[in-house]
């Protein structure tokens, strides 16, 4: 089976400089991962780097340089949020539409992003494979959403934490509710709920039923402020005569 990867290299090196030991080329981590997928019956056939190459001690290490000597293509990517998953989203998409040859496509990446992508994968017919970083993951979003997920720490030999499942329901909605509001005298619902998707990498669905679960409970209720001359009409809090 032939198979294409597409690196968020920023992501991962980032994640090795601030958690490991600062250096991603000891690994030799290109090597062991193509190794790995190999060991499966796989040729890999593209192996590709995205990054800002510019970024301070990525550009002064010349680490765009170092990759291409070890056989990888490079992509540059301008600084800006987001900027290497959607050029990794474009281009795996563009392979799977034009390449039939092209099967499996591996993804050595930490961020949710690339969901949308992984569904296309796997709509026509194709595997998909994600290889992250377990201390910088979306894991359980991620995982939902593709045939095989590995640690990249286990794959390189690196000692590390399996991360637990944060569980999200009615206990953790007030806890962080609760936690907000010590520190906010209004909360916002829809600022609560993006940063509880975030947090727990759950749904906005999710969020939401758990939200109308406390509302009929009478655990928390809706209620209007002001904030700066401003009125909005989303505020949650708890009920005051009900105890919490």
């Amino acid at each position: 089976m032939k198979t294409a990867i597409f690196m968020d290299y920023d992501n991962i090196w980032i994640g090795c400089y601030e958690h490991y030991f600062g250096t991603i080329f000891g690994l030799d981590f290109t090597t062991k991962i193509k190794s790995f997928v190999e060991n499966t019956g796989d040729k890999v056939v593209k192996f590709v780097a995205y990054a800002n190459f510019d970024n301070g001690k990525m550009s002064t290490d010349k680490h765009q340089t170092q990759l291409q000597k070890l056989g990888l293509e490079t992509i540059h990517c301008m600084n800006g949020k987001d900027s290497a998953d959607i050029n990794i989203a474009c281009d795996a998409l563009e392979l799977l539409y034009n390449n039939i040859e092209i099967e499996h496509f591996a993804f050595i990446s930490c961020d949710r992003d690339i969901t949308p992508v992984l569904r296309k994968i796997n709509l026509l017919g194709k595997m998909s494979t994600v290889i992250s970083l377990s201390v910088n993951t979306d894991m359980e979003v991620i995982k939902n959403h593709c045939d095989n997920h590995y640690w990249f720490e286990e794959i390189v030999g690196l000692e590390f934490k399996e991360p637990e499942k944060k569980i999200f329901d009615k206990e953790t909605f007030k806890a962080e509710l609760k936690e907000m509001l010590s520190k906010y005298p209004n909360v916002n619902y829809s600022l609560f709920a993006s940063n509880i998707e975030k947090k727990y990498n759950v749904s906005k669905g999710l969020i939401d039923f758990n939200k109308e679960e406390l509302i009929k409970e009478m655990v928390i209720e809706k209620h209007n402020y002001e904030f700066m001359d401003k009125q909005y009409y989303d505020g949650i809090r708890f009920v005051k005569s009900r105890k919490r």
